[in-house]
């Protein structure tokens, strides 16, 4: 089927409506290209961050009680070598999360410089059409 022929399915009410909505989305993809995150993503970033370790090191104590609960005559674990587990666990997971992270940031901040050296690059050829 042509576009001409997909057009008479709707009505015209029903064809502003997705225009708006596909300019809407136009303009949200070149907002978000302009600046690809902004000082709340930090934010939220940091915050996701010392929710993630504190729930690793949760996590892992509540795990490691239940265990000892559980097999108290079969295995005996001291508390100071539970808090030890659980920060060794919460140490790693900020690691895993930073490196994460730092891809992230460190992607967008290449696709960024590749555009603007995309566009350095098309303003300073000459035209050679003509």
């Amino acid at each position: 089927m042509e576009k001409k022929d997909l057009s008479k399915l709707y009505t015209d009410d029903t064809q502003e409506a997705i225009h708006s909505m596909q300019k809407s989305a136009d303009e949200m993809t070149e907002k978000y290209h302009a600046n690809p995150f902004s000082v709340r993503d930090v934010v939220l970033d940091i915050i996701m961050f010392f929710v993630c370790v504190a729930g690793a090191f949760g996590w892992m104590m509540l795990m490691l009680l239940i265990v000892s609960f559980i097999s108290l005559s079969y295995l005996h674990f001291k508390f100071d070598k539970m808090v030890l587990a659980s920060v060794i666990a919460a140490i790693v997971t900020a690691i895993v999360y930073i490196i994460l992270k730092a891809r992230k940031y460190t992607g967008i901040l290449s696709r960024e410089r590749l555009k603007k050296s995309d566009i350095s690059d098309i303003s300073e050829k000459p035209d050679k059409s003509n």
